[in-house]
């Protein structure tokens, strides 16, 4: 995540389509996978063999150590399914996602620290942060944290065509992911239309909602893009700013 291109309004939007178009050589138009950005931390995890063995924070290239604290999030499998007529988990898997808290629980969780007349915290990014200190561990257990994965890399050995593909996939072996916002687009114009949709209705969600996450959905299109030196994202955030990202031309 700390890596993904941001852009603002249609008009980024529509140029960055436009400009994979041109690295591409072709100018159909490009399908996307779009879902609601989530104000939390990202993170990484690993898989071996089926079992969680390490987590990781993605805010800088090096990243912090939160194995023991993501360990204790049920919403987080310990042990990947295995299910039939379904294929295995890969013996190296790499999941991208955000630990984030709703809202309800944000407002308990600060209610409670003012009662003890502790400071509360500003924001719900700034709860999950404070609740994922590596050397607190049992505090992460004690606070009321979720999580969604949102991507992986790329998975040897497994016939998959799509970025919506991937997801259910990964869903399939037990993670969480948001199925009831995650959106297949055929344009840009549909990405720019969903944009418009989550930001008029953010203020619905259990949780708070910063902007969208995009991947372009073929697989073999991220590959393509992803093996250039000078390249476009093949995944990106557009982030929702007071003005609405898909009316604003500026």
């Amino acid at each position: 995540m700390h890596n993904l291109k941001t852009v603002h309004n249609l008009k980024a939007l529509l140029d960055l389509d436009t400009e994979m178009q041109k690295v591409l050589a072709d100018d159909r138009p490009l399908s996307y996978t779009v879902e609601p950005e989530i104000a939390g931390v990202a993170v990484g995890l690993v898989y071996e063999k089926g079992a969680l063995t390490a987590a990781s924070t993605r805010e800088d290239e090096t990243g912090t150590n939160i194995t023991l604290n993501i360990k204790t999030l049920l919403s987080v499998p310990l042990t990947l399914t295995r299910k039939p007529n379904h294929p295995p988990p890969p013996d190296l898997l790499e999941v991208n996602g955000m630990v984030y808290m709703e809202r309800g629980a944000f407002e308990k969780l600060n209610q409670g620290r003012l009662q003890a007349h502790l400071p509360p915290y500003d924001t719900p990014r700034d709860a999950v942060t404070a609740s994922l200190k590596p050397s607190a561990p049992k505090l992460t257990a004690k606070r009321p944290l979720d999580m969604f994965c949102h991507g992986a890399k790329p998975i040897n050995g497994i016939a998959m065509d799509t970025q919506y593909q991937l997801m259910l996939q990964l869903q399939q072996w037990g993670l969480r992911i948001n199925r009831r916002h995650l959106r297949s687009c055929d344009t840009m114009a549909d990405v720019a239309a969903y944009c418009h949709e989550l930001k008029e209705t953010r203020d619905q969600f259990f949780y708070e909602v910063d902007g969208a996450i995009i991947n372009i959905d073929s697989l073999h299109v991220q590959k393509k893009l992803h093996q250039g030196s000078k390249h476009p994202e093949e995944s990106f955030i557009c982030k929702f700013t007071r003005a609405n990202p898909a009316e604003a031309h500026g």
